[in-house]
């Protein structure tokens, strides 16, 4: 078997040395998400639940898998074994925005667009959207895979 020139087994080794380095990089959901834990109860928040009524005080949020499982009065609501707990004092909760004309990209100058597959649905996320849905695209394969990316866990957005 004849040996590898030096140029080949520089570039076999770089392109080993990136996918470790790769590897080891942050999963992003959870860079950009406060609480990692299978179950995580709210606790003490002021609720606004979108309906006509005034908030609620003091209402407990459980969390289970990434999923609002129960939503109670702090008296009401115990501690599940294991629970992740956050007191959210002096801290409001709302639903979640839904949107249904959203764009991942954005005119940058007279007959340009920038695209922002990465950053728009984590600004999306920072201004309470949770679910949208985008209503044209300059490219709308990429952002098919945008949404597969964040339903597979690999990206942050919203549903």
């Amino acid at each position: 078997m004849p040996a590898l020139p030096l140029h080949r087994l520089l570039a076999l080794g770089a392109a080993l040395a990136t996918s470790v380095a790769l590897a080891q990089a942050p999963n992003d959901t959870e860079r950009y998400t406060l609480f990692h834990a299978p179950v995580t109860l709210l606790r003490n928040a002021q609720l606004f639940d979108g309906t006509d009524q005034p908030p609620r005080e003091h209402m407990s949020v459980l969390i289970r898998d990434g999923r609002i499982a129960e939503v109670k009065p702090d008296a009401e609501l115990k501690v599940p074994a294991g629970a992740l707990v956050k007191d959210l004092a002096g801290a409001a909760l709302i639903p979640g925005f839904v949107l249904l004309h959203e764009h991942l990209f954005y005119p940058t100058e007279r007959g340009s667009y920038g695209a922002f597959f990465q950053s728009f649905p984590l600004l999306y996320l920072a201004g309470g959207v949770t679910t949208m849905r985008t209503a044209g695209s300059m490219s709308p394969y990429a952002d098919l895979n945008t949404w597969k990316d964040i339903k597979a866990g690999t990206a942050v957005g919203p549903d």
